[in-house]
């Protein structure tokens, strides 16, 4: 008789016990997410599907040339510029078959024309779809996912890379044109680890063989 007062006892006890988790949870502000309607942000280290600001390229083939797998290709022409010829891309197109998303194609792009969007709803209905999608269209991943905006996705980058420095690119070099000759009176700067030690004050200058003797008056 005992034994069963204890464990009505007992199991009563494990009822409030649960009860008190739920209440508490049921009040709680929700964890999850109404998805579809609902999406979650992703970070900023992300690494979605490859983009690009066309307008931003310099046609350098850097990304092309350091892609482990070569999901990436790249074809230009030269179109006439005035006196001058100007580079103009005919092909750019992105197989996302064959990319890991290392993310090297946007770490390696000097004038951050080409990004990792924060896509990751990506579904196709048939294999032509992801294999050669053109980069050149601000609609480019729009048969994959209903949900993609070119706009907000260069806005997103933009917004990331405040602060990060964008290394320039490199001027393009006439042909038959040397390269710029520093100015008269100025010299390259040389580093405090490699320059030679200083000389004593009273020991003569040796002259310098880089630069040419001045005449003298």
């Amino acid at each position: 008789m005992l034994r069963q007062i204890k464990v009505v006892y007992l199991s009563f006890i494990s009822l409030l016990i649960g009860m008190k988790v739920t209440i508490r949870n049921f009040f709680a502000p929700s964890v999850t997410l109404d998805y579809p309607s609902k999406k979650q942000p992703m970070t900023n280290n992300y690494r979605g599907m490859v983009d690009l600001k066309p307008e931003a390229c310099v046609i350098c083939y850097q990304c092309i040339k350091i892609c482990p797998v070569a999901a990436l290709y790249l074809s230009h022409k030269q179109v006439p510029a005035g006196d001058k010829k100007k580079n103009e891309i005919t092909k750019f197109t992105f197989n996302a078959e064959l990319c890991c998303f290392c993310g090297l194609c946007d770490e390696i792009c000097p004038t951050d024309a080409i990004f990792m969007n924060k896509m990751y709803e990506v579904s196709a209905y048939s294999h032509d779809q992801i294999v050669n999608i053109d980069l050149m269209d601000a609609h480019k991943y729009t048969h994959v996912s209903a949900n993609y905006d070119f706009a907000a996705e260069v806005k997103r980058n933009n917004d990331n890379t405040v602060g990060k420095v964008i290394k320039a690119a490199p001027a393009p070099v006439a042909a038959g044109a040397s390269p710029a000759a520093p100015a008269v009176g100025t010299s390259a700067a040389t580093s405090p680890t490699s320059a030679p030690a200083q000389e004593a004050k009273d020991a003569p200058a040796a002259p310098n063989p880089t630069t040419p003797e001045q005449k003298q008056p």
